[in-house]
């Protein structure tokens, strides 16, 4: 494989961690969460914004009375404010894989992610396929 081929298939494998993380994941969670998640009170901290990003930290006890901290993703909203009680979801085996009630109604981030990464990649597996086959020689 010549340096041309490598680049190509650098092109393509290289994005596929951040789709898995920032589109599938996300994704996968609220189902998640949605098949076995249970409802906990919980209190929101504090609120963080910059650049008109927001990030939420909350705190909630499970049935066991463990707490658990959860800071929310950047997002282009608040999900709270301080001091103010909120509904929390959470899996009952794993208490750190949390949502906020909120986070879990509104429409996620996540599918313009996956979308968007989604066509960029078919167009960079294109560009591989035609660096393929100008390496054979099919194309010139």
């Amino acid at each position: 494989m010549t340096g041309l081929t490598w680049a190509a298939v650098a092109w393509v494998v290289v994005p596929l961690p951040f789709l898995l993380w920032l589109g599938i994941y996300p994704l996968w969670l609220r189902w998640h969460l949605k098949r076995v998640g249970v409802e906990a009170a919980g209190e929101c901290r504090a609120v963080f914004g910059t650049e008109g990003r927001y990030e939420t930290t909350f705190i909630f006890r499970t049935a066991e009375m463990r707490s658990v901290y959860y800071k929310t993703r950047l997002g282009p909203q608040s999900w709270g404010s301080p001091g103010e009680e909120a509904v929390l979801v959470h899996d009952p085996r794993f208490p750190r894989l949390v949502r906020s009630q909120q986070e879990m109604n509104a429409r996620p981030e996540a599918y313009f992610v996956l979308w968007g990464m989604l066509v960029l990649e078919a167009f960079m597996v294109a560009g591989l396929v035609l660096v393929l086959l100008f390496e054979a020689g099919t194309i010139r």
